[in-house]
């Protein structure tokens, strides 16, 4: 407590001081260095209105004593330099400094030169020290012709006074020489001080200099470097822009050479001439249409994967049923050149990820494999269990890799390929699905001897039971899609399950069949509307049909816009079998 109390008591005895010191500063003036010098030249200013007086004390005791006479004169000239200071303190407390200032020194050096011509250089000595207040004034404030002028002036002064004393009968002098060695005394002391001055103000001045053209300098660097960085970063920009070019092309080029052969193989399935003839035939062709619109799916989500989040819905299943579902698929991609060999454990491999991206994954090593043996070889494929794990080999008898190539193996489009035969997406979209399971992946090849890839992904803890079939017999279900045939196939769909069906191209005729309807179960709704917002859609709907349950169709990651939607929104991600769409609305519709 005492400490806090000494601080407080402290603090009071430094408010007036501060309060002084904020009242020095607080003038109306714009240049910053005049602002600055002001505090000083008011304290000589004041310190002249004390320092008059004082050393005017001893003469006037004298006076009062009758020792000697009153001197007007000098009465006049202590008073006039009074009036003068509290002039020019006025002066500079209304803004005008450099005014005050000429005007302190002007009136300053008549005033005493008129004191010396009246009592001469020996009656003055004693009041040097206030005297020397315009010398210092001028040399720091107005310069140095300023200052050396006054040393001129005083200079005078002293002679006029030196000239005084030598024609009077000044008592305590033995001679005209003891007047001249006080001239002299007196003008070498003031030399030195301006001697001083002139070299503080010069140095000081010189560092002013110098300092403004180092910041001249610094700011043309900075200039010079400002342009530079401008110039590395459109450099930049440019290098940037032509690899986004050359990515997009290296893509497009490996899609359009991807996409080409699969629509070879649906124009050429669909175009069998004996098709329309033999039953197993046609068969044979929808079965090889329909793998190859899975291929063209595989390839959009091998795109997609690295650009942007997809739909992650992880389930529990058997690898060993997802590669046999996958069979067909992947002897179509390899033809009848590359032989496939399928080494699978007898026991159950579980695992609990998302199927599509575990397919993908697959379809990607798989396709870098078929690519590696252009001239025919054989695929082993391997899974067996091991510990917590399930261990995956995927071996082809290709081309191989240099260790060159197998350093920049997982980077995003990175390819060994010939120009427009690969994308450069495969690998790194594996490597992506590995880490994203929380497994390994190791690459092993040679040139000339093959490649083989081995992955390792954490075991799942058992599969769920199916859970049982719904029907959508008698649900009321509105469909928004855009696409008009789309939304036919969809349609015929869920009318052939049995489900009553209200087909819109639009949200604005969505919300107007919504409006009219008596009830609506299922809502199933494409995310990108070209009129509306889903989302929005979707609660103006719900609002209608506080029932209704939504199963909303997208390509993207919709999770965080659908988020406030609740437990109410399904997620199907395109592209999908129209009775993909059946199940899921029936499961949608009959759940609590």
């Amino acid at each position: 407590m005492s400490s806090t109390s000494s601080a407080t008591a402290t603090r009071r005895r430094f408010r007036p001081l501060c309060a002084f010191l904020a009242w020095l500063r607080n003038v109306p003036i714009d240049n910053p260095v005049d602002r600055r010098n002001a505090p000083m030249v008011q304290i000589l200013l004041l310190l002249m209105c004390v320092g008059v007086p004082v050393l005017s004390l001893p003469r006037w005791i004298t006076v009062a004593r009758g020792a000697e006479p009153i001197d007007y004169l000098v009465e006049v000239i202590n008073a006039a330099t009074i009036f003068m200071v509290y002039l020019n303190l006025w002066l500079l407390r209304r803004g005008f400094f450099k005014r005050s200032v000429e005007l302190f020194l002007s009136m300053s050096l008549v005033l005493m030169a008129v004191s010396y011509w009246h009592t001469g250089l020996d009656a003055e000595v004693h009041s040097q020290v206030t005297q020397a207040f315009p010398l210092v004034l001028g040399g720091m404030l107005l310069g140095r012709r300023t200052l050396w002028l006054i040393v001129l002036a005083m200079q005078i002064i002293f002679g006029i006074g030196t000239m005084v004393d030598a024609s009077r009968d000044v008592p305590g002098m033995h001679g005209e020489e003891s007047h001249w060695i006080t001239f002299i005394r007196s003008g070498i002391g003031f030399l030195v001080i301006a001697v001083i001055l002139d070299r503080a103000v010069s140095a000081l001045r010189e560092t002013l200099d110098l300092a403004h053209h180092h910041g001249e300098a610094l700011e043309r660097t900075q200039q010079a470097l400002q342009q530079e960085i401008l110039e590395k970063e459109r450099s930049q920009a440019m290098l940037v822009q032509s690899q986004k070019i050359e990515a997009v092309g290296r893509v497009s080029s490996g899609l359009a050479h991807d996409f080409n052969n699969i629509l070879g193989v649906i124009m050429g399935y669909a175009s069998k001439p004996d098709a329309f003839e033999r039953h197993e035939v046609a068969l044979d062709s929808l079965e090889g249409i329909k793998l190859a619109a899975q291929r063209g799916a595989i390839a959009i989500r091998r795109i997609l994967g690295l650009g942007r989040k997809q739909l992650s819905t992880p389930e529990a299943f058997d690898v060993r049923v997802a590669i046999a579902d996958m069979q067909p698929l992947i002897q179509q991609i390899f033809g009848q050149r590359i032989a496939l060999v399928a080494d699978l454990s007898d026991q159950p491999l579980p695992v609990h990820l998302d199927r599509a991206e575990f397919e993908l994954a697959m379809l990607n090593i798989i396709g870098n494999a078929r690519d590696a043996m252009p001239h025919g070889g054989t695929f082993t494929l391997k899974a067996v269990p091991d510990s917590e794990h399930v261990d995956l080999q995927f071996a082809d008898t290709g081309q191989g890799m240099s260790p060159e190539a197998r350093e920049h193996l997982f980077e995003p489009f990175f390819t060994t390929k010939s120009a427009g035969l690969g994308s450069g997406l495969g690998l790194a979209a594996v490597k992506h699905f590995v880490d994203k399971a929380r497994g390994s992946i190791r690459v092993e090849s040679a040139e000339n001897v093959g490649t083989t890839v081995h992955i390792r992904l954490p075991a799942g803890a058992g599969f769920h039971v199916p859970s049982p079939t719904h029907s959508v017999t008698g649900l009321r279900v509105l469909l928004v899609e855009d696409d008009e045939a789309l939304r036919t196939l969809l349609a015929d769909a869920l009318r052939s399950a049995g489900a009553e069906v209200m087909a819109s191209g639009s949200g604005q005729d969505a919300l107007h069949l919504a409006e009219t309807a008596k009830a609506i179960d299922v809502l199933v709704c494409d995310f990108h509307l070209p009129d509306a917002d889903t989302c929005d859609t979707l609660k103006q709907i719900g609002t209608l049909h506080p029932t209704m349950r939504c199963v909303v169709i997208t390509t993207d990651e919709t999770l965080v816009s659908l988020k406030e939607l609740g437990s109410k929104v399904k997620l199907l991600g395109k592209p999908f079998e129209p009775v993909k769409l059946v199940e899921v609305v029936a499961a949608v519709g009959c759940s609590e």
